[in-house]
């Protein structure tokens, strides 16, 4: 289990990263207007909204999975 919240936590900095690195990248578009800046910012965005979904998916994986070893501890068990 530990290597799963070693995922969730290198996920989560990926995704703040990231974050910080969109909200840069569009406050330096609207003082120099490079277009670069912009295209950078909205694969940022994108990069967020994937990375996000990404963590969801994993999370909802990671705790059907613990559900069913529980559920089958327990009929061992019986």
């Amino acid at each position: 289990m530990a290597a799963f919240a070693l995922h969730q936590l290198i996920i989560g900095i990926a995704l703040a990263l990231d974050f910080v690195f969109m909200l840069w990248a569009i406050r330096r578009y609207t003082q120099t207007g490079e277009n670069m800046l912009l295209c950078g910012a909205i694969g940022s965005t994108f990069l967020t909204v994937t990375l996000v979904s990404y963590l969801v998916y994993f999370n909802r994986r990671i705790a059907l999975i613990n559900h069913l070893c529980s559920k089958r501890c327990d009929q061992i068990a019986k």
